[in-house]
């Protein structure tokens, strides 16, 4: 299977890499970010970000598809951080 499929939208599963837990991406603002990751903090509960595909593979893992993304948390004043992670292919 390859990844021209599969769609990055709100309500995807993503994981980052480190994360124990991932969480579902909620809408982001025009001109700011694509998404808004929600996490399991409850002071910092969403994480402005754009996802980038970078697998063009599909994995299996735990019954499902998955592949790897790239995701960059905007900065707010200060520099964006990059990191990778997995996104549940649909």
């Amino acid at each position: 299977m390859d990844y021209k499929g599969t769609m990055i939208r709100v309500g995807n599963y993503i994981q980052p890499d480190g994360w124990k837990i991932g969480n579902t991406l909620a809408p982001g603002l025009p001109g700011l970010c694509s998404f808004y990751l929600r996490t399991n903090n409850p002071i910092i509960t969403h994480l402005a970000c754009n996802i980038e595909p970078t697998g063009r593979v599909l994995r299996r893992r735990f019954d499902a598809y998955y592949m790897r993304v790239r995701i960059i948390f905007i900065g707010d004043g200060e520099p964006d951080v990059v990191c990778g992670g997995w996104i549940l292919a649909d």
